[in-house]
């Protein structure tokens, strides 16, 4: 039961994490004058949570000190589409790779 409080609350540090960092990247982007809208910022939360999660799963392989692998996961957050991106390229071009090899 304790091992699954401290993975809830792991889990529960990296969304906060990944949210906080897609909401400062929303807010630093979004012109000064231009009313603040719910809806994109949810989504804005939703793709920085998901860019979170992605990178976090991705380092837990690596002995990292828990600031490196926290820093990473808010500048996931941050920028999360960009995240993204490198990491499905990186990722399908691996599969590429890998299936090229089985033939």
């Amino acid at each position: 039961m304790k091992a699954l409080a401290n993975d809830l609350l792991e889990y529960a540090s990296i969304i906060f994490l990944a949210a906080f960092g897609g909401l400062v990247r929303y807010l630093t982007s979004k012109p000064t004058h231009e009313k603040l809208k719910i809806s994109i910022v949810i989504v804005e939360i939703i793709v920085a949570i998901f860019a979170g999660l992605v990178v976090s799963f991705a380092l837990s392989s690596f002995s990292l000190d828990p600031n490196t692998q926290s820093a990473a996961v808010a500048i996931a957050g941050y920028s999360s589409r960009g995240v993204l991106y490198l990491i499905s390229t990186r990722f399908m071009k691996r599969l590429k790779t890998g299936m090229d090899n089985d033939q």
